[in-house]
């Protein structure tokens, strides 16, 4: 894994809970994770989107709700921040 880019993990509820997925991943690698804590839509045009329940993403236009670890430990960003990081 670069050490300068960070692994975007894209599976429902990947970074929801305390103790998840992506935060075991970020400290087993010692590199930052960022992951979806709702439920992940992909639509057919490759748009992607989260949502509280599995239906409700469909129609969460413009949201992604999302954790973002490093080496186990959970970093606190702003929405608009980290929508500019996932799109560069």
């Amino acid at each position: 894994v670069p050490e300068d880019r960070p692994i975007y993990l894209l599976a429902c509820n990947a970074g929801a809970s305390s103790h998840s997925f992506a935060q075991q991943l970020s400290l087993e690698l010692q590199t930052e994770v960022i992951a979806p804590s709702e439920w992940l839509v992909v639509d057919q045009l490759g748009i992607s989107r989260t949502g509280p329940y599995k239906w409700t993403a469909f129609f969460n236009f413009g949201t992604f709700h999302t954790r973002v670890f490093k080496n186990g430990t959970e970093i606190i960003q702003k929405p608009q921040l980290l929508l500019n990081t996932l799109e560069t």
